[in-house]
C-alpha cells in the first residue's frame, strides 16, 4: 500500500511452534547469509547471545552445525525484539528515507543503539 510497511504484530500471531532446521538453508547466496547475519547480529546485540553470532557466522557459509547455531541465536533474539526492538523501530525511517537494505539500515544504528542502551541507569538495565 502506497510503498509504505505496515508491521503486523500481536500474540494471537506468536507461533507455539518454529521448526528451526539448518538444512533448509543450504541453498541460500552468500548475500542472504549475510544479510541475515547482520541482521541477526543487531537483534543478538540487545540480547546478548552475540556470542553464538562471532563464532558461527563465517563458519555457517559451508558448516550446517554452525548454522543451527545462527538459527538458535536469532531464535532466541527474536523473543527478546519483540520486547527491545529499539533499533529496528528508528530502521523503518532510515530505510524509508535512504532506500537501503534493511540489514544495513539495522547495521548503521545499532553503534547508537548501545550508545543509548549503555547510558540507562543499572535499575532499568535489562
Amino acid at each position: 500500500m502506497n510503498g509504505k510497511k505496515y508491521p503486523l504484530a500481536g500474540y494471537s500471531l506468536t507461533p507455539s511452534l518454529a521448526v528451526i532446521d539448518p538444512m533448509f538453508t543450504m541453498l541460500l547466496q552468500k548475500k542472504a547469509i549475510k544479510d541475515t547475519g547482520i541482521d541477526g547480529l543487531v537483534h543478538t546485540t540487545e540480547a546478548e547471545a552475540i556470542k553464538l553470532i562471532f563464532e558461527n557466522l563465517l563458519k555457517s557459509y559451508n558448516g550446517v552445525e554452525a548454522r543451527e547455531n545462527m538459527h538458535n541465536a536469532v531464535g532466541i533474539t527474536g523473543i527478546v525484539v519483540a520486547f527491545i526492538g529499539m533499533d529496528h523501530s528508528m530502521f523503518h525511517k532510515v530505510r524509508a528515507s535512504f532506500h537501503l537494505p534493511h540489514s544495513s539500515c539495522v547495521a548503521v544504528l545499532l553503534p547508537h543503539t548501545i550508545r543509548y542502551n549503555g547510558q540507562k541507569p543499572r535499575k532499568l538495565a535489562m
